[in-house]
């Protein structure tokens, strides 16, 4: 609550749950003074106490708005789009209002600058501080403010924000503390003696009093509210606070009171206050959805490219690559696999004149080749290549002589075991060239490394331009640049950029067209056409997020845009999206589906275990002795010992003692499964099984290629939990500016990657960016889950706006009763990821990994690589401390929020596989839920987070069969979720340990990449 103090000292003003009230200052019935849906927050009264001011959405938009005390009446100051404002605040002769504006589109960073508005016409200027200033205070000098800043350079300090002193007229800044930590939210005295701020100290936070003329200072009350670590400061660092009018006291909010504190003595008195709070929640963007019976149908194709004469297209999909007829029937006739079976295959090239088909393959454990195979399909696959290195981006030499491919060394791929931090591939990369009949490949030229995090920043596919020697790439550093085929003359020739994540980033690919007039883009998920000048050597940059670019530029894509090619003889662009490929020769774009279905993986037969507790999920049934029978992948019966017939073909295990429940679903799931040239086996999946995992949902996953992993993981061909996806998550960088805009989004998500979900990223958006979004959602049946990040703000409006899910915590601070009313009363799923993840900081991850030894756990060491274990240590070991009780509040809020019958969600945000979702689990019980409770968030509720509660979840009748047997019991201590014994995904069962198949037939997993590296070396015994 931001609150301030009437001129006369009689009322005061606060905001609660997005409404203005105004209540006696000794306390009593708060009168509401705003309602209805728009969040009105940050109120400040007038010099005379007839106004208002306030920063408001119901435009759509953050804006100032003044409210007339008497009348009620309200009206815009601003009428700003795309901006966001902060603490507003009145000169002291009532003629300006000073507000913090973000300066640009963006709610990544601190880019904050203070403001003055006109009162009377609403003129703006900025302030002249080009430093980002939050919270402006006066006293009784209107020439005066004083503000938190972020610490310049030159300023002794060891914190982010100290408390400085602005000179209205000169803009001069002058610093005023030189606190060790941050120093935020100053308010100022009437007679301009006194300043108050926030400060942290031993983990907590304090508010202390300064002497402005003795410079003394003391602490004034201890333990408020920590100041929010916000994406985005949109409420400042710390609510609104106000002096009485005699100086004597100081009125502000925290700990889900109103406080008066004496100045003299520093003695605290409760304002004591009720308030009738409606809050209107629009329906919520959740939905059902069914998993598909006895085949998977792929849901994206890739690296798609058109034969020579356009009538056949060639593409990778489920690891395998295939050929597909260009014609009328395209969508109804299967493709044909070309690919040999035993390792994946990617990056299909056309021989130039449509004879043959080059692709590159990889196996985790013998590496990877470049083959060759007739398109026709009438001999089988030949190997080009010598050694077992690492290529991709396959394309031929319009002579045919020549196969181009980028490389890496065989063994660096096997040391690489995160593949989305850095390139993640290999630290020597390089374009070489080999003879199309086969052979030694030849060195061209260097590749540079990405400079940032994503598939998309990767480097662009290798291509040719009509006459000229040698061929042209996007790099990650220097653009599109030409070269010699002996890398001679590589130059720089053309940059395409657009704003980006949180700052202007360069094309993700950019192809010259075969004769060099133009250049297709792939920018923000969309496919461009830029027009280049004749006989211009040096080109321009092109900002294609600018009002006009430097050379002509327009859009082609619609929903959305991946892998854009050109036809062989340059008249056509074309571009795939999902399992579509689009085609543009002229002013409209042609659509060509692709329909591709393989059997599902469904094991055979009937196993029964006989024996254990089952822990159903079905409310609160526990069945202390029971028999639970699996026919193929399905439940088939569960029920109380002797109760329910065993078939007489069923393989029967004795689980007598044990305890049955089903897998986790972790709903915040962050892997590292490579793009582009996918792995054979995947430690993330394999460790998560391990430890009772059996489904997980990525809500930002570091490439589409997400997809292809999962239906490869449904189709048996990859061994992991069920896994789920949102896609790529929707950003600022999609530019919504219509519901038009918000409605093709949802269908690239809906219709073309049919991904069920969709992750809101756009914290910088309007709210009226997110309700065209929600609205888009709820039309194409797409459950919406929206990042919080403890940006408060945001994560009301999502509660509000009806967002299926909440990613991360909404605040740093404990959850009252009226925010754990409204979250429960919301029916969103809030996913909190307590071991990481939160702004503000989270010990429990660090502190876990303290606790134990993963190095001499088996366990570990046989699923995780030694990289992994060794990052995780060492990170725990170099954190910096923090105070417990931060921790503790911050655990609280999942369980209050349950108890009041809201819905809560494990999420591990990837922090570590398969033990952090035990982990979270002891986090939710160390926070207050009951075991049951717990293990409930953790199984059922995350299921039906993700719209699959039908299908898994619980142990019932009809549902997929994904369970795990636990030696003892964890309703009696929560610790007991490690004493897993076997998990079951889909109907088949494997030993947790070794996660060798054990039913329906006996298979060990076998060697994995990671497990050929030599042990850790011993350091302790």
């Amino acid at each position: 609550m931001s609150l301030d103090v009437a001129p006369d000292s009689r009322t005061l003003v606060f905001d609660l749950l997005g409404d203005l009230y105004s209540l006696p200052i000794d306390g009593g019935k708060a009168k509401r003074l705003t309602h209805g849906s728009a969040f009105d927050a940050q109120p400040r009264y007038s010099p005379n106490g007839r106004s208002i001011v306030f920063v408001s959405d119901r435009s759509g938009a953050d804006n100032l708005w003044i409210l007339d005390v008497d009348t009620g009446e309200q009206r815009p100051l601003t009428q700003d789009t795309g901006v966001f404002y902060v603490s507003p605040e009145w000169t002291p002769d009532g003629e300006s209002i000073l507000a913090t504006r973000s300066t640009r589109d963006t709610g990544h960073g601190r880019d904050y600058q203070l403001y003055s508005y006109a009162v009377r016409s609403g003129v703006s200027q900025p302030m002249g501080v080009s430093d980002t200033v939050l919270g402006a205070a006066f006293g009784n000098d209107s020439q005066q403010v004083f503000g938190a800043i972020e610490v310049k350079p030159q300023w002794p300090s060891f914190a982010t924000w100290q408390i400085a002193s602005i000179e209205r007229a000169t803009g001069r800044v002058e610093q005023v503390t030189r606190e060790l930590n941050n120093a935020v939210r100053p308010v100022v005295s009437p007679d301009g003696r006194y300043l108050v701020y926030a400060n942290s100290w031993a983990g907590a936070t304090h508010l202390k009093l300064l002497d402005l003329v003795t410079r003394e200072q003391r602490w004034l009350v201890s333990n408020v509210d920590r100041p929010s670590g916000e994406v985005a400061p949109r409420r400042d660092l710390l609510p609104g606070a106000a002096f009485s009018a005699d100086g004597n006291a100081l009125f502000t909010a925290y700990r889900g009171q109103i406080w008066r504190i004496g100045v003299a003595d520093g003695s605290v008195s409760r304002v004591p206050f009720s308030a009738d709070v409606e809050v209107e929640l629009a329906p919520l963007a959740q939905f059902d959805h069914a998993i598909e019976e006895r085949t998977v149908t792929a849901r994206r194709i890739e690296q798609p490219q058109l034969s020579p004469d356009g009538r056949q297209l060639a593409f990778s999909a489920l690891g395998r690559i295939w050929i597909q007829a260009m014609d009328s029937r395209s969508g109804t006739r299967a493709p044909r696999q070309v690919s040999a079976e035993g390792s994946t295959a990617f990056f299909p090239a056309w021989s130039p004149d449509g004879r043959h088909l080059a692709y590159v393959t990889w196996n985790d454990l013998d590496g990877g080749g470049i083959w060759r195979v007739p398109a026709n399909g009438t001999a089988p696959p030949e190997r080009l290549t010598v050694d077992n290195d690492f290529y991709e981006k396959l394309s031929y030499s319009p002579d045919g002589q020549r196969l181009v491919a980028a490389r890496a060394r065989w063994a660096e791929r096997f040391g690489f075991f995160n593949e989305t931090q850095g390139i993640g591939r290999g630290d020597t990369r390089e374009w070489v060239w080999l003879p199309t009949a086969g052979g030694s490949a030849s060195v061209v030229t260097h590749i540079n490394a990405v400079t940032y995090w994503g598939a998309n920043s990767h480097y662009g596919r290798a291509h040719f331009v009509a006459g000229d020697e040698g061929f042209y790439f996007k790099d990650p550093k220097d653009g599109l640049v030409a070269v010699r085929w002996d890398g001679a003359q590589r130059r720089s020739i053309l940059r395409i950029e657009a704003a980006g994540f949180s700052k202007r980033e360069l094309a993700d690919e950019i192809l010259l067209s075969p004769d060099g007039a133009q250049a297709l883009a792939l920018v923000n998920n969309q496919t461009w056409l830029v027009d280049l000048p004749k006989d211009q050597t040096t080109l321009p940059l092109v900002d294609l997020s600018a009002t006009t670019p430097a050379l002509p530029a327009r859009r082609l894509s619609k929903e959305g845009a991946e892998f854009p090619q050109w036809s062989n003889d340059g008249r056509c662009a074309a571009w795939s999206l999902g399992t579509a490929l689009f085609t543009q020769c002229d002013k409209n774009a042609r659509r060509h589906d692709v329909m591709l279905r393989v059997p599902r993986d469904v094991p055979k037969g009937v196993i029964a275990l006989r024996g254990a507790r089952v822990i159903t999920m079905r409310g609160d049934e526990i069945i202390e002795r029971a028999d639970v029978i699996v026919s193929d992948d399905k439940i088939l019966a569960v029920g109380a010992a002797g109760s329910i017939k065993i078939p007489a073909d069923a393989h029967v295990i004795d689980v007598t003692g044990k305890t049955i429940l089903p897998g986790y679903v972790d709903v915040h799931w962050h892997g590292a499964p490579p793009w582009g040239v996918h792995r054979t086996q995947v430690w993330e999946f394999l460790v998560n099984l391990a430890y009772g995992v059996t489904a997980v949902r990525d809500p930002q996953p570091a490439s589409m290629d997400a997809l292809t992993y999962a239906d490869r993981i449904a189709s048996g061909a990859v061994l992991g939990p069920r896994f789920f996806t949102t896609g790529r998550g929707v950003f600022g960088t999609d530019d919504i500016r219509t519901s038009e805009d918000a409605r093709a989004i949802a269908r690239r998500y809906a219709q073309f990657y049919r991904t069920e979900s969709l992750k809101d990223y756009v914290t910088n958006g309007d709210r009226q960016v997110h309700r065209w979004l929600l609205d888009a959602a709820r039309e194409y049946r797409l459950t919406t889950t929206a990042e919080a990040n403890s940006d408060f703000k945001y994560s009301l409006t999502r509660l509000f706006d009806g967002s299926g899910g909440q990613e991360h915590l909404a605040t740093v601070t404990p959850y009252y009763q009226d925010l754990v009313r409204l979250a429960a009363a919301s029916g969103t799923t809030i996913t909190p990821t307590l071991l990481e993840g939160q702004s503000g900081g989270q010990d429990r991850l660090n502190a876990f990994v303290n606790q134990v030894d993963l190095y001499s756990d088996e366990k570990v060491l046989r699923f995780l690589p030694a990289e992994e274990i060794e990052s995780l240590t060492v990170g725990a070991r170099t954190a910096r401390r923090r105070a417990s009780f931060t921790s503790q509040e911050l655990v609280a809020q999942p369980a209050a929020v349950l108890a009041a019958g809201g819905r809560i969600a494990l999420g591990v945000h990837g922090s570590i596989q398969g033990l952090g979702a035990h982990w979270t689990l002891w986090t939710f019980v160390d926070g207050g839920m009951k075991a049951h409770d717990a293990l409930r968030a953790a199984t059922l509720m995350g299921a039906q987070a993700i719209g699959y509660g039908k299908e898994f979840g619980s142990i019932e009748v009809g549902k997929r069969a994904d369970l795990q047997v636990l030696d003892a019991n964890p309703l009696e201590d929560i610790r007991h979720t490690l004493s897993l014994r076997y998990v079951m995904i889909n109907g088949r069962l494997y030993e947790t340990d070794t996660l060798n198949q054990l039913w329906p037939r006996q298979k060990s997993l076998g060697l994995q990449w990671w497990q050929r590296q030599s042990r850790i070396p011993k350091t302790h015994e």
